[in-house]
Order: structure tokens, then sequence, then C-alpha cells
């Protein structure tokens, strides 16, 4: 799931190139108001307001960036290949390695983004937390 929140209509827009644009598609699309992306749901991407149902989550919050057309494949292989609970940017540029703290969150379980646990309290709860740069502006 993709988890977005666009503000306007060029928001709107940017949401639905860069989610049409991924190799690998979001099974959802999870917004606040639906508005607009009907081209999403035309191309087979479900969008729908409330919690995810996705058991993988990407917060595309920040629609200011780029996100190469890669991002999602990425991160998902680099989770398969990890087994983490989490992927992000961790501090100090750490890069597929396995950290005690993400500094931004860009892959998360749905399960632990439901739990409302605060990324910082993530490893201290038993969570498998996975570096990765480079995957878009940090």
């Amino acid at each position: 799931a993709v988890l977005a929140a666009p503000r306007d209509r060029h928001e709107v827009a940017r949401l639905v190139a860069q989610v049409l644009g991924q190799q690998h598609r979001p099974a959802e699309v999870v917004v606040p108001d639906p508005a607009g992306l009907e081209e999403l749901d035309a191309a087979g991407v479900e969008v729908r307001t409330g919690p995810p149902t996705a058991a993988w989550v990407a917060d595309w919050t920040d629609l200011t960036g780029d996100r190469p057309d890669t991002l999602l494949l990425d991160l998902m292989c680099a989770q398969e290949y990890s087994g983490a609970d989490a992927l992000g940017h961790a501090a100090g540029g750490a890069d597929y390695t396995f950290v005690p703290e993400l500094r931004r969150p860009l892959l998360v379980r749905r399960s632990l983004h439901l739990s409302g646990a605060p990324p910082a309290s993530w490893c201290g709860r038993g969570h498998r937390l996975f570096a990765v740069r480079g995957k878009e502006p940090s």
C-alpha cells in the first residue's frame, strides 16, 4: 500500500504519475480523499480511505520529491533479502545493513504501522530494521 495525502490537484497528478510509473505497482493507494484518483482505479490500483489492508505500507505523504520508477521494487527486494519488519533511511548513511533505528521509514510491515508504536521504539520491541539509501532523495 502507498499512503499519501495529496493537498491539491498538482499533488494528485504527481501521485498518479509516480504510482503508475512504478515497475512494481502497489496493490492499493490509501488517501484521505479519493477525488481525482480515478486513473489509478482504472489501471487496477485500488484507491481507498481508512487503514491499509496490504501487507506492506510505503509512506508517500511527502509528494514534493521525485521517486525512481524502481522504488517499490527495490524496497520489496530488500525486504525479501533481509526479512526485516521495516526498511528506510538510517543515520550515517548506512546501506544494506541492520540498524537499531530508522531515521525515515520507507516501507513498514502493516501490523507494525498499525500498532501506533513510535519508530524510535521498534528495535527495542524486537522488530528488525534494515537500512537502505539511494532509493529516493533523503
